[in-house]
């Protein structure tokens, strides 16, 4: 980060959504030591865990709910089979502190190595790199596998768009849903609640220095900012607006 930025008296929750309890040893070990820095600069941290459930939409939901029921500043969901640097969260907390939600890039568990990602385009169809936000890339839709969604949007959505009964007989606010949409398109529970912050007029920003890695039958390594960015840039097709 090329300047301090005051993050003292935030209180971070990383929120895990699990379906048999497991979580990858590597990320925990990040989320220690990122609790470490954490804590050094002020800032209380905790982690929230939801296990059992197989449909990750209502798992999502469950984790919201509880973050409602604390008083956390920053909601940061992080998938079991993610792992980073520890500095990564670090800046996801630093560099969202006027953002409403600030998101890493995952790879899909898949080579060549994909980007769950819609960038948001210019005229010219162009990915834009905002150097008033340091450099952030606005997104209209990515995945939820690392993302910070701030105090202020989930209080926000979970007032404007309800909630429902879940399966364990209690009112969950629903900011994660798959649903079909108007053109007969699939909609993921991570792009629905993407598409639901845009619609309040929530922004939502990529890190590209932030590298990733999901673990499957091997370890699949997502640098958005070598892997896309700078290739986009090479061939004239991202705009930086200073």
């Amino acid at each position: 980060m090329d300047q301090a930025i005051d993050i003292s008296g935030r209180k971070v929750l990383f929120a895990i959504p699990t379906i048999d309890g497991r979580v990858h040893a590597s990320l925990m070990c990040a989320i220690i030591s990122a609790g470490a820095m954490l804590r050094d600069h002020g800032v209380e941290w905790g982690v929230l865990f939801q296990d059992g459930c197989s449909i990750v939409s209502q798992a999502r939901n469950a984790l919201v709910k509880q973050f409602l029921d604390l008083d956390g500043t920053d909601l940061i969901f992080v998938d079991s089979d993610v792992h980073m640097e520890p500095i990564s969260l670090l800046r996801l907390v630093a560099l969202s502190t006027d953002l409403d939600v600030l998101c890493a890039a995952v790879p899909q568990r898949q080579d060549p190595i994909r980007f769950k990602v819609k960038p948001v385009l210019d005229e010219a169809g162009r990915m834009v790199m905002d150097d008033a936000t340091g450099q952030l890339v606005e997104v209209e839709r990515i995945g939820a596998a690392l993302m910070n969604i701030r105090r202020h949007v989930v209080d926000t959505l979970a007032k404007k768009n309800g909630s429902y009964e879940s399966y364990d007989e209690t009112q969950h606010p629903l900011l994660f849903h798959f649903e079909v949409n108007e053109d007969r398109q699939y909609v993921g529970e991570d792009y629905y609640f993407c598409d639901l912050a845009r619609a309040h007029g929530f922004r939502i920003y990529i890190d590209p220095l932030i590298k990733t890695w999901h673990c499957g039958e091997k370890e699949f390594e997502g640098d958005f900012l070598h892997q896309i960015v700078l290739p986009e840039m090479q061939e004239k097709k991202l705009v930086v607006n200073s």
